[in-house]
């Protein structure tokens, strides 16, 4: 498993994705490794202000790699 994290331009969020990948697997999508992804999750991180507990929200689509937009 493999874990990326990206920090929004504005410093107020962070997006985490996770790739799941499957050595036995054939797939034109590869890691830097070489090995097949069979699948992925993405999630949002807004840090809370107060006291709260944070919460990280999975987001409804898949994807990899997440980068913000400037």
């Amino acid at each position: 498993q493999d874990i990326n994290l990206s920090v929004a331009p504005d410093g107020l969020a962070l997006l985490f994705d996770q790739i799941v990948t499957d050595p036995e697997g054939d797939s034109r999508l590869q890691t830097n490794a070489g090995e097949a992804i069979s699948a992925s999750q993405i999630w949002l991180l807004i840090p809370p202000v107060d006291d709260e507990p944070p919460v990280l929200e999975t987001l409804p689509f898949v994807g990899i790699r997440p980068q913000w937009l400037p």
